[in-house]
């Protein structure tokens, strides 16, 4: 069983869709994030995306992912709390 989902870039628009830099709270170009960063990140600065660079940073995973207070509170939103009825 795979937890980790694919993500089709192909459905995005902007060259940064979905990749989890957008809603980290350590990368400096982030717009939804409060002070909860432990440290500047500036991998977008070095992308193709961000000033058309050769370089493409696009990223999935990162050791140095902090997901945003804001994001978080967005993402727990779409819980759903599954109750199961008495096994016997």
């Amino acid at each position: 069983m795979n937890l980790v989902q694919k993500i089709d870039r192909s459905k995005y628009i902007c060259f940064c869709g979905g990749c989890i830099c957008q809603h980290c709270s350590n990368n400096v170009e982030c717009l939804d994030k409060g002070i909860e960063s432990d440290f500047g990140c500036f991998n977008c600065d070095y992308c193709k995306g961000y000033d058309k660079k050769e370089d493409d940073n696009w990223k999935s995973e990162c050791c140095n992912y902090k997901i945003t207070d804001v994001y978080a509170k967005t993402r727990r939103k779409k819980f759903k709390l599954m109750i199961s009825e008495g096994r016997n």
